[in-house]
This record gives structure tokens, sequence and C-alpha cells, in this order.
């Protein structure tokens, strides 16, 4: 789909994933759940680009890992920030080494053999709703 977007409005982006996203992968590829195909998807890297170049981003701030805040959970978290776009819309993507199709913070829902493991160095919930109290349009 992305292809076909023609809209060049700024927009700022939120992106969480997993390492060990067996729905959908980090390098993109077929989306299934079992044997129901899904789709498809192109990878994290291509997406994160995408939209850097599509909000005109700036600045990058590399790859910074934030505490291992629960070290038996068996993952780690790290953030890459993309700042200075176009009509202050960023690019915030948060990596989850070791992490499955899970909710960071949330409960394992399914076996970990069937989506993996659920990080808790940080909560989705909070992070998702200071993106968006971050980038609130009329401001």
């Amino acid at each position: 789909l992305y292809e076909n977007c023609t809209s060049n409005v700024p927009l700022p982006i939120l992106i969480i994933l997993g390492t060990e996203d067996s729905l959908v992968p980090w390098g993109g590829g077929e989306l299934h759940f079992g044997p129901l195909k899904l789709g498809k998807a192109i990878s994290i890297n291509e997406t994160v680009s995408y939209w850097v170049k599509r909000n005109g981003c700036a600045l990058n701030s590399g790859k910074v890992y934030l505490p291992d805040k629960d070290p038996k959970d068996g993952t780690r978290v790290w953030m890459e920030r993309h700042s200075h776009c176009r009509g202050g819309a960023e690019v915030v993507f948060y990596g989850i080494d070791g992490g499955g199709h899970t909710w960071p913070g949330g409960y394992q829902y399914l076996p970990e053999r069937i989506i993996g493991r659920t990080s808790r160095d940080i909560n989705a919930d909070q992070v998702i709703w200071n993106f968006f109290a971050e980038h609130m349009r009329g401001k």
C-alpha cells in the first residue's frame, strides 16, 4: 500500500516491533498465522526508511538501548528517533530484541511457543499515550 500513498502531509509515526515476531516478520515477507496467509509486508528497515523520507526527517538519534528492567524476560528494548521532520512530525521506532508478537508490558495472551516473548522493559500503553500527547494536532 505504501507505494500508492499520494499524500505528502507529514505524519508522526510510532512503530514497535519484536525481532522474533512470528506473525509480522522483521525482514518482511509473508504474513501468516500457522497455515493462514494474511498478505505480505516490507521489512522494518524499509518501513522506517519510507516514513523518514516521506516526512523529510533530518536527524537520527541512532539506536539507544533502554534500561533492562526485567532481565528474566529475554528481551532488550532500544529506541531510534528520527526528528527535525517537516511539520513537526517524527518517526519513532522501538525495536525489541527477542520480542514476539506481543504487547510490551501486557500479559502473555498465548503461549510463548506460538507468539514469542513479552517484554517487561517498557509499557506499550504508556509509550503510545506519550507519543500521541507529544504530537497532538493544533497543540
